[in-house]
């Protein structure tokens, strides 16, 4: 029995411990040869020393939840569904940068904007997940007429009967981004937001107070970032990155290439996130800067070969390894031009969004924060105009003992093993269907 803020609600809980895990990855095993390696690969905290391993749980998860539908809830959410402070707008098409925001000075301010639904945001989750687009459409919506102003190219290649395989909500507290640079992603409205809350706008981001969503719900191809993903694993989805930050784009991205048909639904409310952690050093506006990081690794992914539409989901995933398999035979001078080729192509898009915000930012010159925002935006601009022009051309150290360099042999062999866990993941998920 739960008690939560609707009461009281009678439900098996299961706790999964350590002997649990353990005891999962012996029957899989047991019941698959050759599968120890890959298992470690996604399960093993022990491969990933220092490094922050949220993959890792999420990936039991999956293990644990196949031929169902399974609710991933971060350890610091409290069971809120808070509704937008903004006004309520119906079904749209959108991307992750249709997300607007509001910032708030102190709990105080946050706690009195709060507006909690009555119903639980476990069970809104669950309402339209694994459901087809037309149950979406039908539910939602209450003529034709309000498709007008729609996006028609997310529906290119859906249809009625595409399914909703991962659900996400939107942010009320923290945010839940690593740093405050995200803020240059927002529309003119929410930035305006942010500048006239204080002069002090950092000592506002570093306090982590505020709601990022979207006013009503929202079809998007991509998944992104969310405190509460709801998944449908009566399909087959991927593993997430075991290892390293970004791993909920990194695996929205893998999503989309397994089922292009398929359809992400972003929840018009917010679950309440609340870190026990002091988090006011992400507020620092600090120029913006693209490094080796998974994010490369996502748009390498994201560039879908032509011959693989119509192809099964489980030749889709094979797919994705060699892609990854390809990048760990390359020469390291063949593999460090890739990157930078990427680094370039991140720098110059990033860029260009940094002189459309400047060339937009003197609207709000009266605003408190105006000062500071402009000095980041130049600070960034002039940050990556560094960055494009000297391309680095020695991103890995080089190795005392052979001519590969060490940092980019390791690179490539987690590649490999990423590839390696990617075609036997299909059989590690149904063996551990069986364990009961």
């Amino acid at each position: 029995t739960i008690t939560g803020a609707q009461g009281v609600v009678s439900i098996p809980v299961h706790h999964v411990d350590q002997g649990m895990k353990t005891s999962l990855i012996e029957h899989i095993t047991s019941e698959l040869a050759g599968s120890e390696s890959a298992l470690s690969w996604l399960l093993d905290h022990g491969q990933w020393p220092g490094m922050p391993t949220y993959g890792v749980a999420r990936n039991l998860s999956l293990l644990l939840s196949v031929g169902y539908r399974a609710l991933v809830l971060d350890d610091d959410v409290i069971p809120q569904a808070i509704t937008p402070p903004l006004s309520a707008m119906p079904l749209k098409t959108g991307t992750a940068n249709d997300r607007e925001s509001v910032f708030y000075v102190n709990r105080e301010d946050l706690d009195r904007h709060a507006l909690a639904t009555p119903h639980s945001p476990l069970a809104i989750m669950l309402e339209h997940l694994g459901k087809p687009l037309g149950h979406i459409l039908r539910a939602e919506l209450s003529s034709h007429r309000n498709l007008a102003g729609w996006d028609g190219a997310l529906f290119s290649h859906l249809s009625a009967s595409s399914r909703t395989l991962l659900n996400q909500c939107g942010s009320w507290g923290d945010p839940g981004t690593g740093q405050a640079g995200w803020t240059i992603h927002l529309n003119d409205a929410s930035i305006k937001r942010l500048l006239e809350t204080s002069a002090d706008i950092e000592a506002v981001l570093g306090s982590r107070l505020g709601w990022l969503g979207y006013r009503g719900p929202v079809l998007s191809h991509y998944a992104t970032l969310s405190q509460l993903t709801g998944l449908d694993h009566s399909a087959l989805l991927p593993p997430y990155l075991p290892a390293g930050r970004g791993e909920d784009i990194l695996f929205g991205i893998m999503l989309q290439r397994l089922h292009p048909e398929s359809v992400v639904l972003n929840q018009g409310w917010a679950i309440h996130h609340d870190p026990m952690e002091d988090r006011s050093e992400r507020g620092a506006l600090k120029p913006l800067t693209v490094k080796l990081t998974s994010s490369l690794l996502g748009n390498w992914l994201g560039r879908e070969p032509s011959d693989q539409w119509g192809l099964p989901v489980e030749r889709r995933l094979i797919g994705l390894a060699e892609q990854l398999r390809r990048l760990g035979d390359m020469t390291p001078s063949g593999l460090t031009s890739l990157i930078n080729q990427e680094l370039v192509s991140q720098r110059s898009v990033l860029l260009s969004h940094c002189f459309e915000q400047l060339g937009r930012c003197d609207r709000l010159e009266d605003a408190a924060g105006f000062v500071t925002w402009k000095q980041f935006l130049e600070a960034s601009r002039d940050q990556l105009v560094s960055e494009i022009q000297s391309a680095d051309e020695t991103l890995f150290n080089s190795s005392s003992s052979n001519d590969l360099p060490s940092d980019l042999a390791r690179l490539q062999e987690q590649g490999r093993a990423f590839a390696d866990a990617l075609i036997a993941w299909p059989e590690i998920c149904k063996v551990a269907a069986t364990l009961g």
